[in-house]
């Protein structure tokens, strides 16, 4: 189905990720939406890499929000779209700055 599908695709960008692993500086989060395959991802992610079943997830607040009243209201404001824009642009004189100095070059 479409969950397998879409796992697949994880599964084998974790397998790339792992060929870049010495390159790689952070930490990488993986949407799983079968759990069944969470171990595999796991474990072919390694050391790098944390899961995330998100239909254990969306389950759990559905379940968190019918308990408790107005906390849907919250999460719509944490997690929705609503007012939201992302503008992309090129700063060429920004190349190959580290990403912690990036703030001070934009004091506002």
């Amino acid at each position: 189905g479409d969950a397998d599908r879409a796992d697949a695709d994880t599964l084998r960008t974790m397998l790339l990720l792992r060929t870049l692993s010495s390159k790689i500086q952070g930490h990488i989060v993986a949407e799983v939406r079968d759990i069944d395959n969470e171990p595999l991802i796991a474990m072919t992610g390694g050391r790098l890499v944390d899961t995330l079943v998100s239909h254990d997830m969306i389950g759990r607040l559905m379940l968190l929000s019918a308990r408790q009243p107005g906390l849907a209201k919250v999460y719509e404001a944490l997690l929705g779209f609503e007012g939201d824009e992302f503008y992309k642009e090129a700063w060429p004189e920004l190349e190959g700055i580290a990403f912690r100095e990036l703030q001070q070059r934009f004091p506002d």
